[in-house]
Parts: C-alpha cells; sequence; structure tokens
C-alpha cells in the first residue's frame, strides 16, 4: 500500500508538471508552416560570349583614353616648350628695349632755340607775307627734329620811330603766330623817315644776342633775313655780335640774303661776312622757300 501510494503520489506529481509546462510546448496541430529565411538568388550564368564583347570594348576604351593620354602630353609638352622660348623671347626684347632705350638717351637731340631777324621795309612785303603764312609750318618742322622755342625781332630802319618790334623767345605758336600776323611793312615808320638802303641790322642781331634764351636749348641759332646789309658805320659791330655769340658752343648766327627789287644782290658781301663770323651758314633766298631758307640756315651748320 505504501509502495501503490508512493505511485501514485509520483503520477499526480508528474501530471501536475505537464499541465504547468503544456503552454511551453511547440504548436503540432494544423498551422501553417513557418516561412523560411529568404535566401539570395543565384548569379545567372555568364554567357562567354557577351564576356569577350565586354572585354573588347573596354580593352578599346582603354586604347582611346591611352590615346588622349598620349596627345594631351604632347600638348603639354609643347606648351612647356613655347613657354620657354616665349620667356627668352621676352627677355630678349627686354634686353633690345633696354639697349635701345639707352641708344635713344645717348642719341637725344637737346632742346633748339631760334631767334628770326626780319627786315620788315617796304622792300620785304612777300618775306613778310611768307612767314605769316609758313611760321606754323616751321615750328612743326623744328619741334619733329628737337623741341623748338621761337623769337622773331622785326627790324627796319635807324630813323623810325619805333626801329625794332621783338617776340621773345617761346614754344606758344599761338602767341608766335599772333605776333607775327600783326607784322606789316613800314610798321615802325611812323614820323621817321627811311630815305636810305641800309638797315638797322646791328641793332636787330645785338637784341637777338640778349634774347630770352630757355636754359634747356643748347643749341641757339640766329637768322638774319635782309635784303641790305647793316649801315657802313656799323659794320663791324655786327660781325664782333655774331663772333661772339658763335664762340659759345652751340651757338651760330646764319644769314639769308634776299634779292632785292631795287638793291638786287647788294646784301650779298656784308651777309657772306656775318655768316662766316658766326659760325652758320650763308643761303641765297633765291627761288627758295621762306621755310626752306631757314631750314636750311638752322640744320646745316
Amino acid at each position: 500500500m505504501s509502495a501503490l501510494d508512493l505511485f501514485a503520489s509520483g503520477m499526480g506529481a508528474f501530471i501536475l508538471l505537464a499541465i504547468m509546462a503544456l503552454p511551453f510546448f511547440p504548436n503540432t496541430g494544423s498551422a501553417p508552416e513557418p516561412v523560411p529565411e529568404p535566401q539570395p538568388e543565384p548569379e545567372p550564368a555568364v554567357d562567354a560570349g557577351s564576356l569577350e564583347e565586354a572585354l573588347e570594348i573596354a580593352e578599346r576604351e582603354r586604347d582611346e583614353a591611352l590615346s588622349q593620354a598620349e596627345q594631351l602630353a604632347a600638348e603639354l609638352r609643347a606648351a612647356i616648350e613655347e613657354l620657354r622660348q616665349t620667356s627668352q623671347e621676352r627677355d630678349l626684347a627686354q634686353q633690345l628695349a633696354a639697349s635701345l632705350e639707352s641708344q635713344v638717351a645717348e642719341l637725344q637731340v637737346p632742346d633748339l632755340d631760334l631767334v628770326i631777324c626780319l627786315d620788315v621795309t617796304g622792300s620785304m612785303a612777300e618775306q613778310v607775307s611768307g612767314l605769316k603764312q609758313q611760321i606754323s609750318d616751321l615750328g612743326r618742322i623744328l619741334n619733329a627734329v628737337a623741341p623748338t622755342g621761337i623769337g622773331v625781332v622785326a627790324f627796319g630802319d635807324r630813323y623810325w620811330d619805333r626801329p625794332l618790334f621783338v617776340q621773345n623767345v617761346t614754344t606758344d605758336m599761338r602767341a608766335l603766330q599772333d605776333f607775327i600776323n600783326a607784322l606789316e611793312p613800314r610798321m615802325g615808320l611812323g614820323g621817321g623817315r627811311n630815305g636810305d638802303s641800309p638797315e638797322a641790322l646791328a641793332m636787330a642781331l645785338e637784341r637777338a644776342a640778349t634774347m630770352n634764351w630757355r636754359p634747356e636749348s643748347e643749341s641757339r641759332y640766329i637768322v638774319i633775313m635782309s635784303d641790305y646789309p647793316a649801315y657802313p658805320e656799323r659794320t663791324n659791330a655786327a660781325l664782333r655780335t655774331a663772333q661772339n655769340f658763335a664762340s659759345q658752343d652751340g651757338h651760330h648766327v646764319s644769314a639769308v640774303m634776299v634779292n632785292g627789287s631795287i638793291t638786287g644782290r647788294a646784301a650779298e658781301p656784308f651777309m657772306r661776312q656775318l655768316a662766316n663770323a658766326g659760325n652758320g651758314e650763308f643761303v641765297d633766298g633765291e627761288e627758295k622757300t621762306l621755310v626752306g631758307s631757314i631750314l636750311l640756315a638752322v640744320l646745316l651748320p
């Protein structure tokens, strides 16, 4: 009885434990099976023909890339070479420019001053008119040679009320033109007289020698234009003035002889002496323009 009681008690305990564990047992009923884990799809098999085609495309693209790379490399080398040559040419050009600037500086023509002593007696009407028309051309030509200042001493006879009219040396061509436009033959006669042939040439030359020459002008020229010489008693004084003026470097006195309608070539001997004393040029004004005569008188010495 004790054994049976023990067996019954054990059986009861087993049943009790089974009932308690029943919820934890897997469901073995008719429910659908659990969904299996998704598996990766197998890669499709590669066709051998497609592989060869892809390989050819890759090789072609590689060849094209190599060709482009070689072309770019060639262009880069050419650009580098061109840059190197350009740099060399630039350096050479800079050297040449520096050399030319040095040569130009050495050859630079210094400033020039010119004083025209113009006879304005009645026989010089043509020359007075010519100077009015051509002074701007003269200034332009001389300034093309060197920076130029121009002055004028208009002279008549010593017995005139006003023998001299003076325009100081200037670079203002408008002021110079205005002065020359105001010149007229016999303009200083007034109540004076002009009964002899010689002119106040020595007086004009002395005034020109003391003009307001510009400090920067290294070349200075006096050009006498007349159809008759100075008064006989003033001839030597005129020659001395020319000689003293020309004793300085770059200073010259030139003479342009005008063939007078009455006096003819009477001025020639004195004008030649004057140009010689002034280390200048004697110019025969016959058949020459006024500008041409002055240019010869300035540029030839």
